[in-house]
């Protein structure tokens, strides 16, 4: 224990109460990180809360008739290494009123000092504004409801369960692959539209039915109960919710897990059920509802439950299999230590970390968690933004709120009021603005590395897409796809036999006609003009078809690779006219031809400064780029289909255009020219260029972001 959580500064005002637990509270003992704690649970507020061995010594000794302090000394000359200081007392029994889990026999007393520790009026003023926000209605207790199904479901959690899962999630893949991506993309694209509101709020709430119960089922399976099932107004809109606070009872960690993982279990049950469901039926009612389950059981799930570093399910699983508890609370609890240990020289601060270990997983956890949320907030507000700017205009409102005024206002009063900076005030405000000030410079004072990165595609430098000229049956293949040509070399010979026969009809009528003509300037001078006219008609009609049947004989027009991976397929079958039949690439010099956004487009024209490509498959071998040529003027055409959406690039694509390469906004095309290399290059290759510009801090290039963002999507 160690000698400054011994003694604290305001234990004179807890060591004369006379305290006890509720007698309906009832501790179980558990195992975390191989270490005994015991859970005190209050089945009549359901309410928990783990604590250690040796505080669970001293707090099964308070009575009404002794004193803290009694018991106290009590503890210490019992264990004088192991007992809890009286810094660690005072806490423990603020957080146990806190819970409710206290009886007092000195109620007022009690209720005074633990509203100052705790500063209970700002939490109900906190807690009633987020009752604004968030209002729970409980409606009624489903546990007898719970308990008629269990016979008739245990099934599930077995390996038949298990399977049957499995197997319908991987037929989902059947339908959406019949169905394709495109379809998917265009009616996503429409899912905040005014006329698909109704159906995705109803898809919402029948899906947090159906989660809420697969988690009170498997809490009832497992033996905890779920007494409260209700309605959660979130911004006023009703969602279903559930109680099943009693799965930290378990025993088992894994069966914890289980629990916290069954409402996902569920849901992506129902989204493979709504796969088959929309991609078998036509527009409509049934279509819409189906799709709307599909698109909220899916990405819902997989975003914010299934995501640890959000307090949805995910969190409370990677808890339980971290086997941390309270990871949240813990790890912003660990934070502030770090700040008032090794900034303020708090004497009374002490680590909420138990091993070396676990002090790293909160700090984690608790840096990743908040720049997580700030993300997904920020996310969310433009995507809500593009379809309701005022909605989204207010959400932005409150982001700045939370992110930029309360955070200093918290902290004013957390300098001001804490008891644990008694004595180091000063040095904790110091502390305080110098690490705001050594923040603020690191962001605006020191040139970043600043770069640019776009999409392209990998082109030679010479290239020619070869097509019949004329139509024919391919007869012969005189170079395999993957040969080297050189110009004029004959890659197939096609037949065409009418065009032979009405090429011979020519030839007979241009003869006819030269001997009429012939006749003619001996004869009849009156027929001579118009039988001049006929044979120059005659000739042209002969040299045209002399083309075409030379074009039967298809002939590389540069040196190079040629490349028809569909050319023994297409052996005896018949050409139309304009047939892509190949390409032939000369491989010998390549470039990527990369997509520059508007916005990326003023930097590169002002300072481009060295540039690498990086090819896709190939991250680890960077190309060097010899030269870089921006075209200056807007396309809106997409080199490749692969640069687009729907080609699982990142540029925006019009949905209409089958082809997807019509970008829905102008941009810029980059040329950048590639030095000689050993690796393999193929025509057509995605990959990313990478160019360095002028350093510039990071609080100028998120400005300078943000502006661009903000012109780009909403005009400003």
């Amino acid at each position: 224990m160690s000698a400054n959580r011994l003694f604290s500064d305001v234990w004179h005002r807890v060591a004369d109460l006379r305290v006890a637990l509720r007698p309906t509270v009832r501790a179980h003992r558990q195992h975390f990180r191989g270490e005994p704690w015991y859970l005190l649970h209050d089945p009549l507020n359901n309410r928990f809360f783990r604590v250690r061995p040796e505080a669970w010594a001293l707090l099964a000794r308070l009575t009404p008739q002794r004193s803290v302090e009694a018991v106290w000394l009590e503890a210490l000359e019992r264990d004088p290494e192991g007992a809890p200081g009286q810094e660690d007392v005072v806490e423990l029994l603020a957080q146990l009123s806190q819970a409710n889990l206290l009886y007092f026999d000195q109620a007022a007393d009690g209720e005074q000092l633990f509203q100052r520790l705790h500063q209970r009026k700002g939490r109900e003023l906190k807690k009633h504004l987020m009752g604004f926000i968030a209002l729970r209605v409980p409606l009624f207790d489903p546990d007898r409801l719970l308990q008629s199904w269990l016979p008739a479901l245990r099934w599930i959690f077995g390996p038949i369960g298990l399977l049957l899962w499995l197997g319908v999630l991987l037929s989902a893949i059947v339908p959406l692959s019949e169905r394709g991506t495109q379809a998917l993309f265009d009616q996503a694209n429409g899912a905040l539209a005014p006329d698909n509101l109704f159906w995705l709020y109803l898809a919402i709430a029948l899906i947090k039915v159906l989660h809420e119960f697969g988690h009170a089922i498997s809490c009832r399976h497992y033996g905890g109960e779920v007494h409260t099932m209700g309605l959660m107004f979130i911004v006023f809109v009703p969602l279903p919710y559930m109680d099943a606070t009693s799965s930290w009872g378990l025993r088992s960690r894994h069966q914890r897990a289980l629990v916290g993982a069954a409402g996902m279990v569920v849901e992506l049950f129902v989204a493979a059920l709504a796969a088959w469901v929309w991609a078998y039926t036509a527009p409509g009612v049934v279509n819409a509802v189906a799709f709307n389950l599909m698109l909220v059981a899916s990405i819902s799930t997989l975003l914010f439950n299934a995501n640890p570093l959000l307090r949805f399910d995910g969190y409370y699983i990677l808890s339980d299999l971290l086997d941390i508890p309270n990871l949240y609370n813990r790890s912003r609890s660990q934070l502030v230590y770090l700040f008032e240990h090794y900034l303020a020289g708090a004497r009374n601060a002490h680590s909420h970390a138990h091993t070396r270990g676990e002090a790293v997983w909160l700090v984690l956890f608790g840096v990743g968690s908040s720049a997580y949320r700030l993300v997904v907030f920020v996310g969310i507000t433009l995507f809500v933004a593009q379809s309701y700017l005022l909605l989204g205009a207010l959400m932005a409102l409150m982001l700045i709120a939370t992110t930029v005024v309360l955070p200093p206002l918290k902290m004013l009063h957390y300098l001001a009021t804490s008891p644990r900076l008694i004595g180091q005030r000063r040095r904790a405000s110091f502390a305080a603005l110098g690490l705001i000030g050594l923040i603020l410079m690191l962001v605006t004072l020191p040139p970043a590395p600043h770069r640019v990165r776009v999409d392209g595609v990998l082109e030679a430098q010479a290239w020619r897409d070869l097509s019949s000229e004329t139509e024919g049956r391919l007869v012969r293949i005189e170079r395999p796809s993957g040969s080297r040509v050189r110009a004029g070399e004959t890659l197939l010979t096609l037949e065409n036999p009418l065009l032979d026969l009405r090429l011979s009809q020519l030839h007979a009528a241009e003869r006819e006609a030269t001997l009429r003509l012939q006749q003619a300037r001996s004869e009849a001078w009156a027929d001579l003009e118009p039988l001049e006219r006929r044979l120059d008609e005659m000739q042209e009609r002969v040299a045209e078809l002399e083309k075409r049947a030379q074009a039967l004989r298809v002939t590389a027009p540069i040196d190079g690779l040629w490349i028809a991976p569909q050319l023994t397929q297409l052996r005896g079958g018949w050409l139309g006219r304009g047939s892509l039949i190949g390409r032939i690439v000369d491989d010998r010099a390549f470039r990527l031809v990369a997509v520059v956004p508007q916005e990326a487009a003023g930097s590169l024209f002002a300072a481009a400064g060295e540039a690498q490509v990086r090819l896709h498959g190939r991250e680890g071998q960077p190309l060097s780029v010899t030269g870089l040529d921006l075209i200056p003027y807007q396309h809106q055409q997409l080199p490749s289909a692969a640069l687009g959406w729907m080609g699982g690039g990142e540029t925006a694509v019009v949905t209409e255009d089958a082809s997807g390469r019509q970008s829905s906004e102008p941009f810029f095309l980059l040329r950048a020219a590639l030095a000689d290399s050993q690796m393999p290059l193929w025509h057509g290759q995605s990959g990313v260029l990478r160019i360095e510009l002028p350093p510039m801090p990071l609080a100028e290039q998120g400005l300078r972001a943000l502006q661009q963002l903000l012109q780009r999507r909403f005009l400003l």
